[in-house]
């Protein structure tokens, strides 16, 4: 399984990727820029994309827009650390 890993915040792409590769998934990428995610996703496939909601420039759901008819078969878990939304 192919994984993109996507959050502005260091720590957690660090800590995200380290959970998946204990649980034996060892083809995670991470990306922790919006834009820059999307040109990834529009040149490679993933199985999965953990998407941090709230990020600078390009938000979760803009960039979910923006792929996501190009990668309809991606599945998409959007991830936030901010507990009011």
């Amino acid at each position: 399984m192919k994984i993109l890993a996507v959050d502005d915040e260091e720590l957690a792409l660090s800590s995200l990727r380290r959970l998946l590769r204990r649980r034996g998934l060892r083809d995670v990428q991470t990306c922790n820029n919006g834009l820059q995610a999307v040109r990834i996703m529009m040149d490679h496939e993933f199985d999965v994309v953990l998407l941090d909601y709230l990020m600078p420039h390009l938000d979760g759901l803009q960039i979910l827009e923006k792929v996501k008819p190009h990668r309809p078969a991606t599945e998409f878990i959007m991830i936030t650390a901010v507990d009011d939304i």
